[in-house]
């Protein structure tokens, strides 16, 4: 099944929508609100952004949300990984796991990492079991890592490494 695709101008509206929902916002612990005009210009921004990569994820011809990676670094080979289903009707239905299968096979196979890492938040309970499913270890616990209105939040940091190097 082939989850990711290349993420467009035609999913820019949507995602706009998702970034600035509470639960998006909450997730991934966004601090300030983004503008169109600003959204628009990330967009343009990916185009020559070698150090990112991002895909929508289509589940039966449905946008669900987006995933990618960001602060790719080719010398060190190793990326930070990023997931979120924008629309909560396509949660609990294993389309996550899906793209996050897709996403780190292409981040190995393609991209010729040797590390994909990522960061949650320790209240995101859900995707860190994802994680820990997938075979993500444990590489660090930030406590009280990050302030967003006033509260503190910690920080896991997992990893994955390349086994078929």
């Amino acid at each position: 099944m082939n989850l990711l695709k290349q993420f467009e101008k035609s999913h820019l509206e949507e995602t706009y929508l998702w970034i600035g929902s509470t639960r998006i916002r909450k997730d991934f612990l966004l601090k300030r609100n983004i503008s169109w005009e600003d959204h628009l210009k990330w967009n343009e921004q990916l185009k020559i952004d070698s150090t990112q990569k991002i895909f929508a994820i289509i589940n039966k011809g449905h946008y669900c949300g987006n995933c990618g990676f960001k602060f790719i670094n080719a010398d060190d080979s190793k990326a930070e990984l990023w997931i979120y289903l924008g629309d909560p009707g396509c949660e609990g239905k294993g389309i996550a796991k899906l793209a996050l299968i897709e996403l780190i096979k292409y981040g190995f196979e393609t991209l010729k990492l040797n590390k994909i890492y990522l960061h949650v938040a320790d209240f995101n309970l859900r995707a860190i079991e994802i994680y820990k499913r997938l075979g993500f270890k444990s590489e660090g616990f930030f406590v009280d890592d990050y302030k967003k209105d006033n509260t503190y939040f910690s920080i896991h940091r997992f990893y994955l490494l390349n086994q078929f190097n």
